[in-house]
């Protein structure tokens, strides 16, 4: 009896811990990186797919994409408090499983305020209709539900969003303007997310075809700190034209372990350190922390998590037990 008792003083215990301590990566990351309010960018080691967890300085939160099975619940466990269920925007990149499909499972635990989708239109599908159902679900609970059809910008708590891609709807016409290219991976929202000195270029699995057709409209104002790598890394993207006219300072590319597809691509990798790019993996570095500033972008490389612990979070099954993962070292761009 006194075990048990003993036992459930001390889970008691963690939980207040867990609770006091892990008010999440964005605010660790404003403790150690300034006084003043920053954007908290991590992007999710998921496997191979693709997740993106963003907090703004008004602590509305966003997910880009959420990767292709429940292993996104797990991963927003490393960044969110445990008891949060509320994500304020959920952007669907694009049709794509290893970008929609765990998002079937976010919906289901999560609250979410506003959906984003790129609006391409997909044929018959058991996963996207149970997808479908789901975010149906979502929107007739209160959910706002937008498609992005232009270019256009929005203001997120002192954070400056600009929707570069679709800018047309997709449904009335899946071409890439001027081509002959249909929408699919070259349909995938992209975006620039603007906060003081830094920006990210956020580009789901674009391709060339769309790198040219954004370079040749929006050349200069690509400039990005921080590009997230199109379509894992693969060959297919990230060209010469693009990676010149963003000229990162870090590239980020969303990979699985040993996946089948080789991502990401060698030649890739090599062409953005020749650009003076430092690139970051998911598959090799897991999650990996951004903190922009209103005058830097911080990185923060997490260090692993103690034995048992990853064991311990699976057992109790809801997230937030993973603060361990916001404790590393932290670097300037």
């Amino acid at each position: 009896m006194k075990k048990l008792l003993f036992g459930f003083v001390f889970l008691i215990f963690i939980v207040l811990f867990l609770w006091l301590v892990s008010e999440h990566v964005a605010l660790y990351l404003r403790a150690r990186v300034a006084k003043d309010p920053a954007v908290a960018a991590a992007f999710l080691d998921v496997g191979q797919g693709d997740a993106t967890f963003i907090e703004f300085p008004d602590k509305r939160q966003m997910l880009v994409d959420c990767g292709r099975d429940a292993r996104v619940l797990e991963a927003l466990g490393r960044v969110m408090r445990f008891y949060d269920r509320t994500i304020d925007y959920l952007v669907v990149t694009h049709p794509d499983s290893d970008h929609y499909a765990g998002c079937i499972d976010v919906l289901r635990r999560f609250n979410i305020r506003t959906i984003v989708y790129n609006g391409a239109p997909k044929s018959y599908d058991e996963l996207w209709n149970v997808f479908r159902e789901s975010l149906d679900q979502e929107v007739k609970a209160g959910a706002l539900y937008e498609e992005i059809t232009s270019a256009r910008t929005v203001e997120i708590g002192g954070a400056t969003i600009r929707y570069l891609y679709p800018d047309h709807p997709l449904s009335a016409d899946p071409a890439i303007p001027g081509t002959n290219e249909r929408a699919d991976n070259n349909g995938s929202i992209v975006f620039r997310l603007t906060y003081g000195v830094g920006n990210i270029l956020m580009t789901g699995d674009m391709e060339e075809p769309l790198e040219n057709y954004l370079v040749r409209l929006s050349g200069e104002s690509l400039d990005s700190e921080v590009l997230k790598a199109g379509h894992h890394g693969s060959g297919s993207s990230s060209s010469e034209v693009l990676v010149s006219a963003v000229a990162p300072r870090m590239a980020v590319v969303s990979a699985g372990k040993d996946n089948p597809y080789g991502h990401p691509s060698p030649r890739v990798v090599k062409r953005l350190e020749r650009a003076g790019a430092r690139v970051l993996r998911t598959d090799r570095d897991h999650d990996i922390l951004l903190a922009l500033t209103r005058d830097s972008v911080y990185v923060i490389r997490p260090k692993s998590p103690p034995a048992g612990a990853k064991a311990f979070s699976r057992f109790f099954s809801f997230p937030g037990l993973g603060i361990w993962r916001a404790i590393g070292r932290l670097d300037r761009l």
